[in-house]
């Protein structure tokens, strides 16, 4: 079976969904800026490096628009620019809440789904 090349799989990566979930989880985590979603997004694995940011401050403003977070103007004295941070609200913390049932639902069926595709193709994942 061939490989998906690298560019196919960060695309599937950051089409999965998951990126409004896990702005949520780091959020509940800490209050965060635009910026540091973003970093931390790619740190922890969630956003390919290559992924247009843009989606992120767009996601953040459609969330914000749906009342799933709020956010306020902050200065850092000295260091820089105002930025905007962003805080989950009790609609947000639902929504994450529904999301992980979904996702654990959908983690069952996928892990179902291997196992079988192991069975058959077993020198393949």
């Amino acid at each position: 079976m061939a490989n998906q090349n690298e560019g196919d799989k960060e695309q599937k990566l950051s089409s999965w969904g998951l990126v409004q979930p896990a702005v949520l989880i780091l959020i509940m985590e800490e209050p965060r800026h635009g910026y540091a979603l973003l970093e931390e997004l790619k740190t922890r694995g969630f956003l390919p490096n290559s992924a247009d940011g843009g989606n992120v401050y767009r996601g953040l403003r459609k969330m914000e628009a749906e009342g799933k977070v709020i956010s306020r103007w902050v200065h850092f004295d000295g260091k820089g620019p105002r930025r905007r941070i962003y805080q989950i609200t009790q609609k947000g913390k639902d929504s994450l809440y529904e999301e992980a049932l979904g996702l654990a639902e959908r983690a069952k069926f996928i892990e179902l789904f291997l196992s079988q595709f192991r069975r058959i193709f077993s020198n393949e994942l």
